[in-house]
């Protein structure tokens, strides 16, 4: 008798799914797509995706802004994300893009709408809030 062979790959994920979750949850994607200027026929991957990607990439360790795609090489892309990604469009280029397209927009709005989108899906009560933007805690 054989023994079938298993073609397996083995990721340590860490708290990529999780913090990948809480992001989708934010609705950071649709925000910053919303508010970011681009071209949604051209674009080979929307600006708010990358920077959900990118907000996910820092909350899990990865301290430089450049070679991002190779965080994102050791994750299934296909099990963290609805729309299919793959690495090509994951460069520096693109990241670097998006960041100057960010620029251009007032961040105090994106920041208060995900915290408005977070404070719904959480049923929090906003009686008092301290709302302290230095840390990256979650």
């Amino acid at each position: 008798m054989t023994q079938p062979s298993f073609n397996l790959k083995v990721t340590q994920t860490g708290a990529v799914p999780i913090i990948t979750k809480l992001c989708q949850i934010a609705a950071i994607k649709e925000t910053v797509n919303h508010i970011v200027s681009w071209k949604e026929n051209i674009a080979k991957i929307s600006p708010g995706l990358l920077i959900e990607m990118l907000v996910i990439s820092i909350l899990c360790g990865r301290r430089p802004l450049w070679k991002v795609h190779q965080f994102w090489a050791q994750q299934d892309l296909r099990l963290l994300f609805e729309e299919e990604v793959t690495l090509e469009p994951l460069n520096d280029d693109a990241f670097g893009h998006v960041l100057d397209k960010l620029a251009e927009v007032k961040m105090e709005q994106i920041v208060n709408i995900v915290s408005l989108t977070l404070l719904r899906a959480h049923a929090i009560d906003i009686c008092t809030i301290h709302f302290d933007t230095t840390s990256k805690a979650v």
